[in-house]
């Protein structure tokens, strides 16, 4: 039997790393230790979940930081959903553990490094006649780095927007990967093993501080398109609800004022007419919602914006995430979510919204149903 897979919400591990011995949050906190280590449910954690945990990360809140990619770490192990646009081409959980975009992962490379570091040793004064000539050759400037090559060879200064960990210098990664001593592929490996642990993660955001952080734009330029896409989508169907309601309510008005004329003068104002409004049709906007979402996976939206032209609840900028998060429920046993969207989706028959965990109390019963 194949292990249960679960999606968490990501308020669940700030309550899981939060939780007291024996609270009834350490009780479900036990009880998928031990069905991890069962083997009969498996955890795993996506882009959405890391990148709302590093929202308002302020220093002050670093040391929350690490405990919640700590307890990711914990729980999920190398587990990761893919990226949305990954799903779409293929990519399948665990995902080698990587939670950031498959071709961010490829991009990000010890290339730019040491070809800046080969027209460096190219330069150098000091080479000789003889293995100034091999330099066209791998095994020349292998050994022109081994003779010459002063340190580490590498200084953060020198690659801003490339983000790298201290032990990346220290253990002298690059020099060594120049040299011949290691591959290029252990050494992509150091320089992607943030993309694939979230406790690196944190600890390269705040290592960073202050200062140019080359994490933001790589970890937010990720998500602009999904984002700004799914954004556009839903305040077009939003403005067209609004302007439907604001037809409808002029529409009532002139029936109310055409009654009471009529019932004041007697008059027949059939001369004086105003259709009755219809729902207006757009096409949709130019968002190919499948491209992102996978044929067929973003039909759920429309239960959102169907509950949200009902005013059936309060709209809040979070929503968007939140929905992101749920295209995932196509991707596991079962997905925590919200109240609010667990309301929501109850009776969507656009997902399996039977995988739908509303509390994480509820958790491990539902865990314990599937199992038996």
């Amino acid at each position: 039997m194949k292990p249960l897979r679960i999606y968490l919400d990501t308020s669940d591990y700030a309550r899981l790393y939060k939780s007291k011995p024996g609270d009834s949050i350490d009780q479900v906190l036990n009880f998928l230790e031990e069905n991890i280590q069962r083997g009969t449910i498996e955890i795993g954690y996506s882009y959405w979940v890391v990148t709302e945990l590093i929202q308002d990360g302020a220093e002050d809140y670093a040391e929350d930081r690490f405990e919640r990619g700590s307890i990711i770490r914990r729980l999920c192990g190398s587990n990761a959903f893919p990226y949305l646009t990954d799903l779409v081409n293929g990519a399948r959980f665990p995902n080698g553990g990587y939670w950031m975009p498959l071709d961010t992962v490829s991009s990000l490379s010890v290339s730019p490094m040491a070809a800046s570091m080969r027209d460096k040793i190219k330069g150098d004064p000091r080479l000789n006649r003889s293995l100034r000539r091999k330099l066209a050759t791998r095994s020349g400037l292998q050994e022109a780095f081994r003779q010459y090559a002063d340190g580490s060879l590498l200084q953060q200064s020198e690659f801003p927007d490339i983000p790298f960990t201290p032990e990346f210098i220290e253990g002298n990664y690059l020099k060594r990967y120049l040299t011949g001593e290691i591959s290029e592929q252990a050494v992509n490996r150091k320089i992607r093993e943030w993309m694939s642990d979230p406790r690196i993660f944190f600890r390269m955001y705040y290592q960073y501080g202050r200062g140019k952080n080359p994490l933001t734009p790589i970890v937010d330029g990720a998500a602009e398109t999904i984002t700004a896409d799914l954004e556009k989508f839903i305040r077009l169907q939003r403005d067209v609800e609004d302007l439907y309601s604001s037809a409808r309510i002029s529409y009532e008005k002139y029936k109310f004022q055409k009654l009471k004329f009529e019932n004041n003068t007697g008059l027949n104002t059939s001369m004086i007419s105003l259709a009755k409004p219809k729902k207006p049709v757009f096409p949709a906007p130019e968002i190919k919602l499948d491209e992102i979402f996978g044929l067929g996976k973003s039909a759920y939206i429309n239960t959102y914006l169907k509950q949200a032209t009902k005013q059936a609840f309060q709209f809040s900028p979070s929503d968007l995430v939140d929905l992101l998060h749920l295209r995932y429920i196509f991707e596991c046993d079962l997905l925590r979510c919200d109240s609010k969207m667990a309301a929501i989706f109850r009776t969507c028959p656009h997902m399996p919204s039977s995988r739908i965990v509303a509390k994480l109390e509820d958790l491990p019963g539902r865990i314990a149903e599937r199992l038996h």
